[in-house]
């Protein structure tokens, strides 16, 4: 189940891993941005069967659909503050894309049970 976190000011001086960590437990294996795409493309369109990614937004913004076993999510990711954690079961697309966005993701193997 898709769970998004917006951080407070204060929480930004920790380390932004060293907190994904504290929340995951687990270490962070892959880091991959998005950049330049152009406002009509549509990314995402699959789930991953053992990988948990963070959503983040750190310029522009993009819509994000989720689809879960039991029911469907829209987020919209504006802020360099929010952070969407996404389980492997959770379906993905992100589009209207504006203007210029630049996002990261982040890549995690788990060795422990969803998010709740």
């Amino acid at each position: 189940m898709p769970l998004l976190v917006t951080r407070s000011d204060s929480e930004n001086k920790v380390a932004e891993l060293d907190w994904i960590r504290a929340i995951w437990q687990e270490p962070v294996q892959r880091l991959f941005w998005l950049y330049n795409v152009p406002d009509t493309a549509v990314r995402g369109g699959h789930h991953h069967e053992t990988c948990r990614m963070i959503l983040q937004c750190v310029a522009g913004s993009v819509e994000v659909y989720i689809q879960t076993p039991k029911e469907d999510h829209h987020f919209t990711l504006n802020a360099k503050n929010q952070y969407l954690f996404l389980d492997p079961e959770d379906w993905r697309v992100m589009h209207q894309l504006v203007p210029m966005p630049f996002w990261s993701s982040l890549r995690i193997n788990p060795t422990r049970q969803p998010l709740t």
